[in-house]
This record gives C-alpha cells, structure tokens and sequence, in this order.
C-alpha cells in the first residue's frame, strides 16, 4: 500500500534541513462498502489502520475520510469513524491529484 509521502518531493532549507512537499487529501465520498465503527476506549489513528487495513501508514485515510488528525492522532472514546474500503481507489486519486 501506500505511505503518505512516499511519492512527495522532498526538499531541502537552506540550513540543509529535509522536508516533504505538502501532499493533497482527496474528496473521500460514502461508499455503502464503509465500515462505521464506534470508538469504545481512547484510541490513536495509527492503531486502527493497523487494525483494519494491517497498514499503520494508512492512518491518513481514515483521518480524511473522517476531518481528523490534523496535529493529533489521538481518537476520543465514543467517537464515531467511517472506515473506507476502497483503499485501491482512494490511493490512485491521491497519487493523480499530487502528479500535476
């Protein structure tokens, strides 16, 4: 599968410091395929990608189809997430949308 950025131009500060390039989220639409789950314990993006996809670098997908991580990981109890399956799909897009 994929990870986030492993098809980002990586960069350099003048201080010879390495980032990535800033890579675009597709539009995750509902697909009646979605798993929706509700969070029992306090949990962490990671950790249910891991859970669902057997891919922790796969948090991302979960957070865009969800508007989370954005600076934190952490899932609160109780929340509700859509878990996309079209994981093939959603990939391709992204690599389209960042290939420009």
């Amino acid at each position: 599968m994929i990870e986030r950025y492993q098809e980002a131009g990586e960069r350099k500060t003048e201080d010879g410091k390495s980032f990535y390039e800033t890579q675009l989220l597709p539009d995750i639409d509902r697909q009646p395929e979605d798993i929706i789950i509700t969070v029992d314990n306090p949990d962490r993006l990671d950790r249910i990608a891991f859970r669902y996809y057997d891919d922790a670098k796969l948090w991302w997908v979960i957070a865009a189809a969800n508007g989370l991580g954005r600076g934190d990981w952490s899932v609160p109890a109780g929340t509700r997430l859509r878990i996309p399956q079209n994981l093939s799909s959603i990939v391709t897009e992204t690599r389209d949308i960042n290939n420009r």
